[in-house]
């Protein structure tokens, strides 16, 4: 890895895959790649479709590489080393699927026919680690998380919301001295205190998810669905409960909003506010610190036709929320043929909203001045991907950040950290439906255990005093009865009983 000059990191999600390649030698800046060739470094659908097909992960992939090729010079390729990080819904796969798809793409790259460069790890980044990295990008990036001799001393405390297709992250600087999702991140023997919250399954995709289930679960008819958050003349057919339903988009904002809300269950008992999710105690927002809104924040934002970046300046919740509105009142046909093709923009009217539930839920002001939607930072784009290849080459140090769960074996010098599998989030352990089933999960086992060893002793100890007392082999009793009674157990009873230090122990 030292004498590499290049790395490259694959992104694997479940509807894409893209390549990210880093110039090791340039100040370990994303190598400059624009035109056709960026495009090719992007390809979809993504692995989950290639799980079971004939032709293997190769389709998948072979495109990638081709396109790598024509950036990275042929004599550079054996020292070139490759990352593969799975990461979004690849993660919610069935455990022994996912470690098949682990399996697969690891064989095929191993293969020099396929790939010429040196592979280094497959592995499933865990949604608390994929967050973690995004917030070291972010902050390296701002000048804010570096040595004290190279950290801009104008550099403002830098904290990140990140919104991916399934998995809602934040990560800042807090106001209390401890909080118990403390983390602690090493840069150059410098150590910053960190604050996270990971919610699994309230990305845009997965918030979705709940919304149709509470609309399914309120609708009166036997027909389709009407779903407030599509637009008028949009339909789809989605998974709930098992069942196929049919949604219908009628593109009403006020209903739209208040789904929103509801999603994020702010009416749960808070024991430790602010619980801006499902009554989870999080650590507060500092308003001296400034929040980088990332991921899905900033591509729906960006597609609602307002500005972005760190020179456009503080954002009004009023200025989204007129986007939003504007866009939801579109038919589905006229919104199709404006902003970002109609995959992803057909989820932009409830994702407009649910950014506005989400930035309210977390105490944004109307015009918040910490808050920017961000997709670069210095012409670096800002994304979990740099801090994986920074963590990997060992330039940052992240003391607690676990390895990943699933994938090549573990250094020894992180093994025993591995996260406890698919979907684990940290905030679990602060429910008290949870403190008490992992209280009787022990207790219980442990109960009976302990029972069964005090029976298991006193029969040892009655067979020992029965040993004991038994007369020796010599005595007026018959061969033939000896034989009856000493029976196997009772013979192994006796050998034992025979020996001083045995029957010590058992006692």
């Amino acid at each position: 890895i030292r004498s590499a000059r290049y790395g490259l990191m694959l992104n694997a999600q479940s509807t894409s895959t893209e390549l990210r390649i880093y110039n090791l030698t340039d100040g370990f800046k994303q190598a400059a790649v624009v035109g056709e060739d960026a495009a090719r470094l992007r390809t979809e659908p993504g692995l989950l479709a290639h799980v079971g097909s004939s032709d293997g992960v190769g389709p998948g992939l072979r495109g990638l590489l081709a396109a790598a090729r024509r950036v990275i010079p042929r004599g550079e390729a054996g020292r070139t080393v490759l990352w593969v990080k799975m990461t979004d819904g690849l993660r919610t796969m069935p455990r022994k699927q996912l470690e098949g798809l682990v399996d697969d793409v690891r064989e095929w790259l191993q293969d020099p026919v396929n790939c010429p460069y040196r592979l280094a790890s497959v592995e499933v980044l865990t949604p608390e680690q994929e967050a973690m990295l995004a917030y070291v990008t972010a902050s390296y990036f701002a000048g804010a998380l570096r040595s004290p001799a190279a950290r801009d001393p104008e550099a403002r405390k830098v904290g990140v919301l990140d919104m991916g297709l399934f998995t809602f992250a934040t990560l800042h600087h807090g106001q209390e001295p401890y909080h118990p999702s403390a983390t602690a991140v090493d840069v150059s023997g410098t150590t910053h205190s960190l604050y996270s919250s990971v919610h699994v399954s309230f990305g845009l995709l997965g918030a979705i998810d709940r919304a149709q289930v509470r609309a399914a679960s309120t609708s009166t008819g036997r027909g389709a669905v009407p779903f407030p958050c599509f637009n008028r003349g949009f339909t789809q057919v989605s998974r709930v409960h098992g069942k196929d339903v049919l949604f219908n988009g009628t593109g009403d904002s006020k209903a739209c909003s208040a789904l929103t809300q509801s999603v994020l269950h702010r009416e749960y008992d808070c024991e430790d506010p602010p619980c801006p999710i499902m009554g989870i105690p999080e650590a507060p927002l500092s308003p001296e610190t400034l929040f980088y809104a990332l991921g899905e924040l900033h591509r729906v934002v960006s597609d609602l036709g307002l500005p972005t970046g760190t020179q456009s300046g503080p954002l009004r919740l009023a200025d989204i929320e007129a986007a939003t509105e504007k866009l939801c009142a579109s038919p589905a046909e006229e919104a199709s043929r404006t902003g970002m093709f109609w995959l992803l923009r057909k989820n932009h009217c409830f994702g407009g909203h649910y950014i506005l539930s989400i930035l309210r839920a977390y105490g944004f002001t109307a015009e918040p001045k910490n808050l920017v939607f961000v997709r670069e930072i210095g012409g670096q784009v800002v994304e979990w991907v740099w801090g994986a290849m920074a963590y990997e080459l060992g330039l940052i140090t992240v003391s607690t950040l676990p390895r990943l769960y699933l994938g090549d074996k573990q250094p020894p010098r992180l093994r025993g950290q591995a996260m406890l599998g698919v979907g684990f989030s940290p905030e679990l352990w602060f429910r008290p439906e949870f403190q008490a089933v992992l209280c009787a999960g022990i207790s219980v086992p442990a109960a009976i255990l302990a029972a069964l060893w005090r029976q298991r002793r006193q029969k040892m100890k009655t067979f020992a005093a029965a040993t004991a007392a038994r007369p020796p082999s010599g005595s007026a009793r018959s061969d033939d009865a000896v034989a009856t009674r000493a029976s196997a157990p009772g013979r192994a009873a006796a050998a034992l009983a025979a020996s001083g230090s045995a029957r010590q122990a058992l006692r």
